[in-house]
């Protein structure tokens, strides 16, 4: 049953965040994790919601894109500045789609919105990978720190947990000991004695042991360089946290996947299935027609230009797709 009271509260508060917007949603709400209320928009009328023709429908929980022909994005009722959006969707085989941003003139967004490209990998295009800011910027994905041990012809991929075993063989296993962010030393007595440094450094560290059978060894790893350890044929390296640029962030067809993209003033913001992609500096994009790193957009004017506030859409792009557990978290300043 629906919650007339929230629906009543939240109604009211968006039309002071709104103003001049026609009408903004209004189902129930809860508070999320920014402190603000979470509008949940996807209704079995899909009420929340703008577009012309029939290619949109409500299916179990979700809004549908059905049938052929014409082109007609789903556009979420208001405008909007600062806001979290959060998505869960499904592509059907080869299908494309697109999560609009800050549109001015829905008759025209590809040159009057931003779009954060939805596809099972990528179009081809330089910057159309999933997760992307289409023709602006790349997926940018960090690839998590671990140990990596190559014993044998085998390479096992530890994550960092401390004084945890893990067994290589029934006679070897290792072992992290000591994690450091900044990793320094000084001498006292003729010894080296290893600290943890100041939190403005960053040069992290593992000491590890390794045990095979009663022999016991205690290894420094540094900066992705191998250490060959005296017991065995065995080879570890700190593999530190690297951020991975330009590459596809794989969402099959078939399958249900989340985004939330996250819009304030200049910043953007987008996680794709629960991983950070990609993080934009409008300010950064300071000419019309191209990217900071260098390639070309489409944009007559600079991003940095831009406003900062219009519609949020949901991209139709001609195939089958389907989204729910659509939920927006208006940002903007009272």
């Amino acid at each position: 049953m629906r919650n007339h009271g929230l629906t009543l509260i939240a109604a009211g508060v968006f039309f002071a965040w709104l103003c001049g917007c026609d009408r903004a949603p209004s189902t129930g709400a809860n508070t999320g994790e920014s402190g603000r209320e979470v509008i949940s928009l996807i209704t079995p009328g899909l009420s929340n919601f703008e577009f012309d023709g029939q290619r949109w429908e409500y299916q179990d929980g979700a809004a549908a894109r059905v049938g052929e022909g014409d082109l007609h994005d789903l556009w979420i009722k208001g405008q909007y500045g600062d806001f979290i959006l959060e998505v869960e969707y499904k592509l059907s085989e080869k299908a494309n789609s697109g999560i609009l941003l800050r549109c001015t003139n829905k008759a025209d967004w590809i040159n009057t919105a931003l779009e954060v490209q939805i596809h099972e990998t990528g179009d081809g295009t330089v910057h159309g990978q999933c997760g992307g800011i289409y023709d602006c910027l790349s997926p940018d994905f960090i690839k998590p720190a671990h140990l990596e041990v190559t014993f044998g012809e085998s390479v096992k991929q530890i994550p960092l947990v401390l004084n945890h075993d893990y067994a290589l063989s029934n006679e070897m296993t290792v072992k992290i000991t000591r994690m450091y962010k900044n990793y320094q030393t000084v001498e006292r007595n003729g010894r080296v004695i290893p600290y943890e440094g100041s939190d403005t450094g960053w040069n992290p560290a593992l000491y590890v042991s390794v045990r095979s059978g009663d022999a016991e060894q205690t290894v420094l790893l540094k900066g992705d360089e191998p250490v060959k350890t005296d017991n065995g044929d065995c080879t570890l390296v700190f593999r530190s946290e690297k951020r991975i640029a330009g590459k596809d962030v794989p969402t099959p067809a078939g399958q249900w996947h989340t985004m939330k993209v996250k819009a304030e003033d200049n910043m953007i913001e987008v996680w794709s299935n629960g991983q950070k992609v990609l993080t934009m500096d409008l300010n950064a994009w300071t000419e019309a027609g191209w990217n900071p790193q260098g390639t070309q957009n489409k944009y007559a004017v600079a991003l940095k230009e831009m406003p900062r506030h219009g519609f949020i859409g949901l991209q139709d792009h001609g195939l089958p797709v389907w989204f729910r557990n659509v939920k927006l978290t208006v940002l903007d300043k009272q």
